[in-house]
């Protein structure tokens, strides 16, 4: 989720920006999380791997910006429901939606994870927190986050769905988070890329009961 330990804190503390990724432009205000590649590659490891999905009706788990959800929808999804817990990202993502044209299919929800939402899901897409040292100060913890949403997404995933979870090597607890999709019931596998000096995981998540 970093390229440096001394680049940590502007991951969630920065100027407000503009960010492209091909045609999609997005803003992002201070105190979001960015999903700029320079930085963190947590976010596009997700979208460079995203598949067509036409008709499917998919969840954004952390939406931040929206980016994930933005590009779930231009990949055909029928519906998009984008979840964050932070009323300014909540903001933020729906000023991105309506930028890029997909107003008409996402739809954005502050809560926290999939507390209180509706219905199943294809896809449930998650870029969640990583590294202990950046979201221990919003009074975060990432492994006990990782193992909410594994029970909620259980079941709110509809049988033959995936789960798309990224992750990085630097947080070095790669055996403990496989460990705890195990534990969930959950086979897997991932997909690696190397960025920013480090390793960084598209876990595939399937349900096994």
């Amino acid at each position: 989720m970093i390229s440096s330990k001394d680049s940590w804190g502007e991951l969630l503390v920065h100027n407000k920006q503009e960010l492209f990724f091909g045609d999609v432009k997005i803003i992002v205000e201070d105190g979001v999380f960015t999903p700029d590649p320079s930085l963190s590659y947590s976010a596009s490891v997700i979208i460079q791997n995203l598949p067509l999905l036409n008709g499917l009706r998919v969840a954004d788990v952390g939406t931040g910006t929206g980016i994930i959800a933005i590009f779930a929808a231009k990949q055909g999804a029928r519906e998009v429901v984008a979840t964050d817990v932070s009323g300014v990202a909540i903001e933020n993502a729906q000023v991105n939606v309506i930028a890029n044209n997909v107003v008409d299919r996402v739809k954005i929800l502050k809560t926290n994870l999939l507390d209180d939402v509706q219905g199943k899901f294809d896809l449930i897409c998650a870029n969640l927190p990583i590294l202990d040292e950046l979201w221990e100060t919003q009074g975060v913890k990432t492994e006990a986050t990782i193992e909410v949403f594994l029970k909620e997404a259980k079941m709110s995933l509809n049988l033959g769905g995936q789960i798309y979870l990224s992750w990085g090597s630097f947080a070095e607890k790669k055996d403990i988070i496989e460990d705890l999709f195990k534990k969930h019931g959950y086979d897997f596998r991932s997909v690696t890329t190397e960025q920013l000096g480090h390793v960084w995981y598209l876990y595939i998540l399937y349900r096994t009961s």
